[in-house]
């Protein structure tokens, strides 16, 4: 398996809860933009400090679109990993 060790990178923590969201980012963004930035900050770092409303709706809410996606790649993975395992003599 060391053909995906790439996958597992001790780094992956950074492309996740607001890690890189910085002045940089907040500067250049809209109004609209630096709020939704701001409050998906706060609700993956700390988020006892969201109202309990906020929190649940960020919540139910916040794999909302990734599971499709993510399901469908897992399911085309682990077909094509199926079918040329059973090829292997």
């Amino acid at each position: 398996m060391s053909y995906i060790t790439w996958a597992f990178s001790p780094q992956v923590h950074k492309s996740r809860n607001g890690y890189y969201i910085n002045h940089d980012n907040l500067v250049l963004a809209s109004p609209e933009e630096r709020r939704k930035l701001i409050f998906y900050f706060i609700a993956n770092q700390v988020p006892e400090k969201l109202d309990p409303q906020d929190a649940e709706l960020y919540e139910n809410h916040r794999f909302a679109d990734v599971n499709y996606h993510t399901n469908m790649f897992n399911a085309a993975a682990l077909a094509v990993l199926a079918y040329t395992s059973s090829k292997i003599p």
